[in-house]
């Protein structure tokens, strides 16, 4: 056994050296392929880095021909848009002259019919001063006939010892005379006129407070739509018997009302009672009238 040791001791050192040189050559084998490996890698990521550098290269290239593209696009729209524009702008300026033109033959052609519309006013206007110069003539003439007419009257009733009563009624309503003149109807309410219409009336209610006149034929209406040219005048002695008629004549509006007259003769009485229309009697004695010079004036209410 002790002879035998020695030559185990000797095997298991040849042994170990064996294992170790086995080992060590699996390690440089091992370190060989894992270099090889990582220069294989190596090689490979350099392979794909510059194929990727290639394409991003091929894209700038592209993007750069686009963008020349597009560029050359936008010169050619550009041109083609300030082309359109100049054409706009000629047919524009050639409608401006075209309607210039219209518009300056339409004011030639207002001012002719103006200067004929002024000359036919002239020609108007001759004939109407002419026709009122007529008219004029023929008043007077009315007016000269009509007075010889009153005297020759004045003489009958003098020459009759007949009495005349001389009267004038009054209608105090100013505002609503004005507004029997420019509105529809007498007795018109203010709120139914018209703008136009309320103008007027306070344009004539100003001329009257400057002592201006107008006509009013229809009175005022509303409550006094019974004082009006042509109401019925009646004359009745002490006895009621009606001895004498007349009627509602003219109409002349001033500040202090529209005011109708009338004029009756009348036989001789102690008492007279003279009915407006359909209104209550008013009764003048017979001294009264005489000291008014046969003049009354009634004012309704």
């Amino acid at each position: 056994m002790r002879r035998l040791l020695p030559s185990l001791i000797v095997s298991l050192l040849l042994l170990t050296t064996i294992v170790g040189t086995l080992m060590v050559g699996s390690h440089r084998e091992a370190v060989a392929s894992a270099q090889v490996l990582e220069q294989a890698n190596a090689t490979r990521d350099g392979l794909a880095w510059q194929g990727f550098q290639k394409r991003v290269s091929l894209q700038e290239k592209v993007v750069a021909q686009q963008e020349l593209r597009d560029q050359a696009a936008a010169r050619r729209a550009a041109r083609k848009q300030a082309v359109r524009r100049a054409a706009l702008l000629r047919e524009a300026r050639r409608r401006e002259v075209a309607q210039r033109a219209v518009r300056q033959e339409a004011a030639d052609e207002a001012a002719a019919k103006e200067a004929a519309a002024r000359e036919a006013v002239a020609r108007r206007e001759q004939a109407r001063r002419a026709a009122a110069r007529a008219r004029a003539a023929a008043r007077a003439a009315r007016v000269r006939e009509a007075a010889r007419n009153v005297v020759r009257q004045q003489a009958i009733a003098q020459a009759a010892a007949a009495d005349v009563i001389e009267g004038r009624v009054t209608d105090p309503n100013v505002v609503g005379s004005v507004i029997g003149r420019v509105g529809d109807y007498p007795g018109q309410r203010w709120g139914q006129l018209t703008v136009r219409q309320q103008t007027q009336v306070r344009t004539m209610m100003a001329v009257l407070q400057r002592g201006g006149a107008y006509a009013c034929p229809a009175g005022s209406g509303d409550g006094n739509g019974d004082i009006a040219m042509g109401a019925q005048i009646r004359v009745r002695d002490g006895r009621g018997s009606v001895i004498a008629r007349s009627t509602l004549s003219g109409g002349r509006l001033t500040q202090q009302g529209c005011t109708f007259a009338f004029s009756t003769r009348v036989s001789k009485a102690q008492v007279y009672r003279i009915k407006v229309a359909q209104r209550g009697a008013l009764k003048f004695s017979r001294e009264s009238l005489t000291a008014s010079g046969w003049r009354v004036a009634i004012r309704v209410t």
